[in-house]
């Protein structure tokens, strides 16, 4: 693997160096090959300079993001809990409130009963009262219906 590298010193001393090797796990890993391209590049703009501290840049970015990454996570646990507490709370209340009416939604299913019941008691009634009625007018003398 042939690794060219561009150098620029800046001026509070550190030395930015970009490479054409691809990014990637294989590269973080062996992160040693680039170190001695990078010794020559900064020996050839400074002859004193030496390397004290090596990083790459996909390192540098999870450090500094690290700690937003933490609170991001930590704020979708917690908003995940409230979602789960509320859930919780709404199945608590809508659960009581059916205890609470069962009984009465029972006697309004009884009274729909009874009245269905009733009605066709009376309409029964009615129609065998007629009936008996004129059975009855028959062996009746002198009466009328």
């Amino acid at each position: 693997m042939n690794i060219e590298v561009e150098t620029k010193l800046a001026a509070d001393g550190c030395a930015l160096s970009r490479s054409n090797a691809r990014p990637g796990r294989a590269l973080r890993r062996r992160a040693g090959i680039i170190v001695p391209s990078l010794r020559t590049a900064l020996s050839a703009l400074e002859p004193g300079a030496t390397l004290s501290h090596i990083t790459m840049l996909p390192s540098l970015v999870a450090t500094s993001l690290a700690r937003d990454r933490f609170i991001a996570l930590l704020l979708s646990g917690l908003a995940a809990l409230a979602v789960l507490l509320s859930a919780v709370g709404v199945f608590g209340v809508i659960s009581t409130e059916i205890a609470r009416r069962r009984k009465e939604i029972g006697i309004r299913m009884l009274r729909r009963r009874a009245l269905a019941r009733a009605a066709v008691g009376v309409a029964g009634g009615t129609a065998l009262a007629l009936l008996l009625a004129r059975l009855m007018k028959s062996l009746l003398f002198g009466v009328s219906a």
